[in-house]
């Protein structure tokens, strides 16, 4: 399972999956479907409308879209991700809109770049010592070793599966906190101070802005491995 499906199913209840059958996507459709796998399949494009946002291709349960973005850090986080799968989760509106990028792991990733490694120089050769100086220098003793005390063995790293399903909870547990801070606190402020309810999609959006901020902060490593 990975980490879009996972929080999705932890969360169904506030979630407004997109509608398969449009073409064009919103960024409010994002951020009311909260977290979901992609496969990106085109870089960032122009619109061929003018006064139109630029736009990628995407493909999601086996249909294809293409998702207008509503800013430049919107078209940041996805330029020159073509053919990745990666989990997006969408947030804020206009000026503010942001999409989180995940990989599969959960770990926030960055657009693949052409990056070769540093060549390193080969290691100076020591040169020889002329005939003559070998000749002059008298033969050295040979000197035995001291003995030394064996190391001990270095201890068996944890199982990495099992670690990997430990952050896969630390992140699904800071996330059902987020979502019950809205449910708990935001939307009964929101109502005190308006005097409106607050609806689910806004709920959904709020919690999902929370998670992200909480996420880059890197606040997931300070929840159980446990379920909640």
């Amino acid at each position: 399972m990975t980490l879009g499906v996972f929080l999705a199913a932890s969360t169904n209840s506030n979630l407004m999956p997109i509608d398969p059958d449009k073409k064009t996507v919103y960024h409010s459709a994002l951020v009311a479907a909260g977290p979901m796998e992609i496969t990106i399949t085109s870089d960032v494009l122009a619109s061929k409308f003018q006064g139109k946002p630029n736009y990628v291709s995407f493909n999601h349960a086996g249909k294809s879209h293409q998702l207008n973005l509503e800013n430049a850090r919107c078209e940041a986080a996805l330029r020159g991700r073509t053919g990745q799968t990666v989990t997006i989760e969408a947030s804020g509106t206009r000026e503010e809109a942001d999409i989180a990028v995940y990989a599969p792991s959960g770990q926030a990733t960055q657009p693949a770049a052409a990056q070769q490694p540093p060549r390193q120089a080969p290691a100076p050769q020591q040169a020889a010592a002329p005939p003559a100086q070998r000749a002059a220098a008298p033969p050295q003793r040979q000197e035995a070793a001291p003995a030394q005390a064996e190391l001990p063995t270095a201890a068996t790293p944890d199982d990495p599966v099992r670690e990997a399903k430990q952050t896969i909870m630390q992140i699904a547990n800071l996330y059902l906190e987020c979502s019950l801070c809205v449910q708990k606190y935001v939307a009964p402020s929101y109502k005190r101070l308006t005097g409106e309810e607050m609806s689910e999609a806004k709920q959904q959006a709020a919690a999902s802005s929370i998670f992200i901020k909480a996420d880059k902060l890197g606040l997931q490593t300070r929840m159980s491995h446990k379920p909640m």
